[in-house]
């Protein structure tokens, strides 16, 4: 069940990666209007990562784009 090279589980693995991103993101956000910087530096961290990770297949299309197709062999 492949449509447009990507699976159905990747487009679901990478939605959860972005609503979890989104989550983080407000989580953190509340965390630095309290003043808790310990909490809130790993929970931003945690966001930008989610972020990449809902965004990977655009990102591996992009580096094979800039470096040439020498990631994949």
């Amino acid at each position: 069940m492949r449509r447009n090279g990507r699976s159905v589980g990747e487009l679901i693995s990478s939605i959860t990666f972005f609503v979890g991103a989104i989550w983080l993101g407000l989580e953190a956000n509340s965390f630095f209007q309290q003043k808790d910087f310990l909490r809130a530096i790993p929970v931003s961290i945690g966001a930008v990562l989610s972020f990449l990770a809902s965004m990977r297949f655009i990102l591996q299309n992009l580096f094979e784009k800039i470096e040439g197709s020498k990631w994949r062999k």
